[in-house]
């Protein structure tokens, strides 16, 4: 995993041939950390104010990007696509359970019935669920 951010660190790095801003790139590290855009855009404000009361670089303070985003703790984000997905999941779930009661109940009350002229009924149309 480690070698998988690492690489999407370079790609990142490199633009059109030059390279990331330091802010741009923490960003960057900060997102792949899990922390919210409010979260990210408070580090980037404290960042900006040091550089502007120190007049130093922020690398030359906090390290490189990758190294200053370790600091924060990784989080577990539940994003939009998942919760989506999570949803979807479990509303075809439970469809499936539906028509698998429906087709039980049906062969039920077919079997015990004794009318063959049953299926003959054009608006009788339960056997199309089964």
């Amino acid at each position: 995993m480690s070698q998988i951010l690492t690489a999407l660190t370079k790609i990142q790095t490199t633009r059109q041939g030059t390279t990331m801003s330091y802010e741009r790139s923490l960003t960057f590290n900060l997102r792949v950390r899990g922390l919210s855009e409010v979260e990210i855009t408070e580090v980037l404000d404290e960042v900006r104010a040091h550089e502007t009361a120190t007049g130093t670089a922020a690398e030359v303070e906090f390290g490189t990007a990758q190294e200053y985003a370790k600091q924060f703790p990784k989080q577990k984000r539940r994003t939009r696509g998942k919760t989506i997905t999570t949803i979807s999941t479990a509303l075809a779930g439970a469809y499936v359970l539906l028509a698998v009661i429906l087709c039980l109940s049906s062969e039920s009350t077919s079997a015990t019935s004794s009318d063959p002229s049953r299926f003959n009924r054009p608006q009788d149309l339960s056997w199309l669920v089964c």
